[in-house]
Order: C-alpha cells, then structure tokens, then sequence
C-alpha cells in the first residue's frame, strides 16, 4: 500500500509531498548570446494543490528542469536548434521546439482535470501575444524559480518512475495529428528577440540528468522531432500578408466584424449587446484578435490552426477555422480542446463535431454561401464518478469570403445549473471591413 501511495504522490506533482517548498526563487539575468532561453509558466489555479514537473528529453536522458506550482515560472536555457519537453502530472505530456539564438520563448504549463489528480499540457504562446493584455497578466503573476538540493535529490531518487512515465506517454504524443502536434510546438519565430528582451530573460540553473530509462524496443530511446513536422526557421516575426491566390483567404490586420449578440439566461431578460472583432496581427501560422462588447477594452486571443472552444466574451468554437483549412461535408471533428472557462474547477468538458455541409445564410450583414458545422459539448462533475450535468449544441456558419464565422448559435439542450446558463446565445453578422 505504500509504494502505491508513492507512485500515486509522485507523478502527480509534490505539492502534497512537500514540492511547493522545494523550488526557491530565483533571481534575472541577461540571456547569453549563444543560447536561447525557454520559460515555463504556471498561472492557472486549477489543481493549485498539485505541483507539475517539467523535463527536457529532447535526448535520451531525461534532464530534469524544475517543478511549477500555481504562480510560479522556470527559464530554461537551451541551446539553439530542435528540442522536446514533457510535463508530468497524473499523466504525461510533450511540447516539441525549435529555436534560435538569443530569443527568449514562453510555454504555459496548463492544469486539466484527471482521474485522481490534475493532469497537465503544455500551451505554447505564440510570438503575436507578447505584447498583450494576457501575456502581460501571466508574466506579472508569476515569479521565477529555480531548483534547491531537495529538488534535485527528489528527481534523482524517482528517475525510474519518471522514466516509465516518458515511455509510456510518448506513444500516445505520437500518435496524435500532425495538426495537433503543431499546435503543441513552439516554432522559431514565437521567440522574443535579444534587442526586446527584458527582465523576463532570466538564467537558470543547469538541469539535472536522470539516468537513462531503458524503453521497450517499440519505443524511442529519444523523443526528437519527426523533420516534417518542424517547421524551418524564419527570420519574419510577424508576416506580411502579400495578396497571393495562397494567402489571401487569410484576413489582414485591420480587418473586423461588427456582430450582434443576444443572450439568453434562464430567469433574466434577454441582453442585447454590440461585438466586435478586429485583427491585431495575422500570418498564415497565426492570427491575433481583439474582442470587444458595448464599446468595453478589448480582450485578445492568439488562434491558430486546430479543434478548440474559446472564452471570447462568450465560449465560441475556432472562429477562423474556414482560413486554416477546407470543411468538406461529413467530416468528423474531434480531439477538441476546451478552453471555455466554464470547463474548469467543478466541471470538465468533452466536445466533438462534425462539418454537416453548405447553407445560405441570410442576415443585417448580407447574405453569405456558408459551410455548416455543429458540435455537442457536455459537462461532467469533476467529482463523484463525472456524471454528466449538461449538455449544449453550438451551430457555427464559416464564410470563406468572409474568413470567419457569420454566425453562431449555442444552444443548452440538458441540465440545470446556473454555470450552464452563459451557454444560451446567438451571435449574428451586422456588418464588417476587409482591407
């Protein structure tokens, strides 16, 4: 009973075997020349009680970073070219990089409801987002730490667990779409440049090498990125859009779309509000909005290519999936990731979709040849056995000529809770502006 104990405190994260007292706090300095420095940051407070382990295992050893706690952040100097990072908690996960001399690159380390505990991923964040209101509220909530003796001693004493740990989620990382993966790999151009960098350049002390686990022979010895699925270094931070039969179905900064949206809450009057869009900044690997309602300061989003639900005021799913890539009637949409704010704390949610096909729409904003897309999202209780408590339908209608969503409906169609009562809305085009 023990050891199962044991195993159970260990990969979930030390803060309730004491990690949280482990790491101590470390000090800036300038990132060198010839290294690239790679920050992890925590700043969700989910699974606060639980710590997150964070490795490089880029080689066959396993080097151990650090462990993150809710508030905390870990630079990690690197140096130039290709690497691989996992983080531990209930159960592993990978995030794959390329780098390149002297920029500084951020990935959050984001907490996920488990089994028993909080699992953990990571989240890269994109070059676009440095400058924003998000960025800035995660890097001032957050103070670096570094490894003290008792951390390197933990992960020396349990390099055989976490070695098991990095052979057997490999498999699964793997496996995952290639769109997926890409979502999950800091690319050479998100970095912060030397002639930026700032305070948040910070050295750290050098990682601890675990002794190298011995995988199954259908296993790699070393996590390295496949060669196509890394993209090459660029030297262009933010690209211009030029006006190419290839780019030109990505919107443009400047671009927006004025919508109206009413929701509908059990018990209050419908509220009717103004909400609008705008493009901050786009690539074809990237696009940055800014969303506004009634006229109130904008909030910004990074999106990128992929299956994901958005907190854009109200949780809407990937708004320019119609530029990122062709809906063909009949596909099915799965492997969603949820950050809708509404799937945390008590609650997790799964979703799947589908691409039902063509639709005319006709509303204030004109009328638009659409592609139809629908997807079913249900909550769970995060305790008690994750018993279903709700459950919602959210229509979405892409233009390409538009090169977004023109509108979109959410319908709660099971449950009862307040917490579902935000999931009751209908967002419609009224007008927009293409440069």
């Amino acid at each position: 009973m023990a050891r199962f104990f044991w195993l159970i405190c260990l990969p979930i994260g030390l803060a309730a075997c004491g990690g949280a007292q482990m790491m101590k706090a470390d000090q800036p300095s300038i990132i060198k020349q010839d290294e690239a420095m790679v920050v992890f940051m925590r700043s969700s407070a989910l699974g606060s009680a639980i710590a997150a382990s964070v490795f490089d295992v880029g080689g066959p050893e396993t080097k151990f970073i650090g462990i993150l706690n809710n508030g905390t952040k870990i630079a990690h100097p690197v140096k130039p070219g290709e690497h691989t990072f996992m983080v531990i908690g209930e159960s592993a996960d990978f995030m794959q990089a390329t780098v390149l001399s002297g920029r500084t690159y951020y990935a959050l380390v984001t907490p996920r409801m488990g089994v028993w505990k909080a699992r953990f991923s990571f989240r890269p964040v994109r070059q676009i987002e440095l400058g924003g209101y998000e960025f800035a509220r995660w890097d001032s909530g957050t103070h670096f730490v570094t490894n003290s003796p008792e951390t390197l001693h933990w992960a020396s004493q349990n390099a055989a667990e976490i070695n098991s740990k990095r052979t057997q989620y490999w498999a699964d990382w793997i496996s995952k779409p290639a769109g997926q993966r890409a979502s999950q790999t800091l690319n050479p151009q998100d970095g912060r440049g030397s002639a930026t960098a700032d305070a948040s350049a910070m050295s750290a002390a050098p990682a601890s090498v675990l002794p190298a686990s011995r995988p199954p022979e259908s296993a790699p010895a070393a996590p390295s990125p496949p060669p196509a699925t890394t993209p090459a270094p660029t030297t262009s931070v933010i690209p211009t859009i030029a006006v190419t039969a290839a780019t030109t179905r990505f919107p443009r900064p400047g671009d927006s779309w004025t919508y109206q949206l009413i929701e509908n809450r059990v018990g209050e009057r419908p509220r009717q509000s103004v909400y609008v869009v705008r493009i901050a900044a786009a690539s074809e690997a990237s696009i940055l909005d800014q969303v506004s309602r009634d006229g109130a300061p904008p909030t910004e989003w990074a999106h990128s290519r992929g299956n994901y639900l958005a907190a854009q005021v109200v949780s809407v799913f990937s708004p320019y999936l119609v530029v990122f890539e062709d809906l063909t009637p009949g596909t099915a949409i799965r492997r969603i990731a949820q950050h809708d704010d509404s799937c945390f704390g008590i609650y997790r949610c799964s979703s799947e979709g589908k691409v039902v096909g063509g639709e005319t729409v006709r509303l204030a904003g004109g009328s638009f040849d659409t592609t139809k897309v629908t997807v079913n999202q249900i909550w769970r209780g995060s305790m008690g056995g994750g018993a279903e408590v709700g459950e919602r339908i959210l229509t979405i209608w892409y233009s390409p000529q538009i090169k977004r969503a023109v509108k979109v409906s959410s319908r709660v169609i099971r449950g009862s809770s307040r917490s579902l009562f935000h999931a009751n809305f209908d967002l419609e085009l009224m007008s927009y502006k293409l440069n």
